[in-house]
């Protein structure tokens, strides 16, 4: 759920296992585009989005490096 300054995962999501890593990612990337760029309506929905997506795909890169980050984007 996405929130300025704040994230709520439930407990099924910290197993240790770094299985659900991608959705932190991108839900954390929410909180940094999802409530700054939103849609006027429902047909717009694909702006909020985007630009999560886009977000969490520059994250990954950062973290695992371009290669993997590209392998994980085409994963999804």
């Amino acid at each position: 759920m996405e929130n300025n300054c704040l994230t709520f995962l439930t407990p099924t999501l910290i197993d240790g296992t770094r299985n659900w890593t991608h959705l932190i990612n991108h839900e954390m990337s929410h909180s940094w585009t999802g409530n700054l760029v939103t849609n006027s309506n429902w047909k717009d929905f694909w702006l909020n989005e985007g630009f999560t997506v886009f977000i969490e795909d520059k994250n990954t890169r950062n973290v695992l490096g371009n290669d993997k980050g590209q392998l994980i984007f085409y994963e999804h």
